[in-house]
């Protein structure tokens, strides 16, 4: 993740596993966590993938993906969020991408490769 200060910052986890639609994505598995940031997914683990037509958050007050203006896997829409817009620092827009708030991304790349069966 590049910051607009031109700071790089990283996460990574060692495992990764994602359920099937009947599971709505949900992110079952989280391995260990290495990086320079906080460990911002882990408030994700068994949190169901959010959509505008599906409502799977913990936010009482309305649909995250609404709000957000896009999918991802919330709780109560503020811990991390890849989908988003680039930050508008005119407006101050939190529809942005970002990671660890408020410190928002300028670039971003998330990689995800399939595990090795033994």
């Amino acid at each position: 993740m590049e910051r607009f200060d031109g700071s790089v910052d990283y996460a990574r986890y060692e495992h990764f596993v994602v359920g099937n639609e009947t599971d709505k994505y949900r992110i079952s598995f989280l391995g260990d966590f290495s990086g320079n940031v906080r460990d911002n997914l882990r408030p994700l683990l068994n949190m169901k993938f959010t959509t505008e037509d599906s409502d799977n958050d913990l936010w009482m007050e309305g649909n995250c993906a609404n709000y957000r203006q896009a999918g991802w896997w919330y709780t109560n829409c503020v811990e991390s969020f890849f989908h988003g817009k680039f930050y508008d620092h005119e407006t101050k827009d939190y529809s942005s991408i970002y990671f660890n708030y408020p410190r928002t991304i300028k670039k971003l790349k998330m990689m995800i490769r399939p595990a090795f069966k033994k």
